[in-house]
């Protein structure tokens, strides 16, 4: 059992960070990302963000401007302001990592984002 267990965690950290990374609009994998999508996701539980709006919002920042994102955050006033100006700063420096530029990123996302529910990933807590 260990075993298999062993074979099998690898392979499941692979595909979750695929899948996150494709639920954010990245598409090359960078050593940092698995602290990124954890702080992201401690972000939009504190702030009560709906999943499905911030990623429709994310997928448009690019060609949208990021005010709809942080008022996403910001609205229920369980965050500060600056704290999610300052992620969305991170996210923005992450991006540029890409190989895709920013038109390039946004027109893939508007495309449509891929049929992964982040909610089922995280399971029923959300986190």
């Amino acid at each position: 059992m260990d075993s298999s267990l062993e074979k099998f965690t690898p392979r499941l950290q692979s595909q979750y960070s695929a899948q996150m990374r494709a639920k954010f609009g990245l598409f090359t994998k960078q050593p940092e990302d698995g602290a990124f999508f954890s702080e992201s996701f401690d972000l939009m539980e504190t702030a009560k963000v709906d999943y499905t709006r911030f990623f429709r919002a994310l997928s448009c920042l690019d060609s949208d401007g990021t005010s709809a994102l942080v008022d996403l955050f910001v609205a229920r006033k369980l965050v500060n302001r600056n704290k999610v100006v300052m992620w969305v700063s991170q996210y923005l420096q992450r991006c540029e990592k890409e190989i895709l530029s920013a038109s390039e990123r946004c027109e893939k996302n508007a495309r449509g984002k891929p049929q992964v529910h982040t909610e089922k990933l995280l399971g029923a807590t959300g986190h």
